[in-house]
């Protein structure tokens, strides 16, 4: 598994920065408009943006097992 995470991580990592850039813009989307109602207590685009950090720290530690 280490050999194919290393072999597979440049080609995973450029969908990764598409998704990480995208995330952020949501991020930034977010921030301007806020939450109409003003219930949410959350910040929606920071959740997104960590969720895809989440996910490559998987992929990552897939080679450590």
């Amino acid at each position: 598994m280490l050999l194919v995470v290393h072999l597979l991580s440049p080609f995973v990592s450029s969908g990764v920065a598409i998704a990480a850039w995208t995330s952020a813009v949501f991020w930034f989307y977010t921030a301007i408009l806020g939450d109409p109602d003003g219930k949410d207590k959350h910040n929606d685009g920071k959740d997104t943006v960590l969720a895809v950090r989440m996910w490559w720290e998987k992929w990552l530690l897939r080679a450590a097992r």
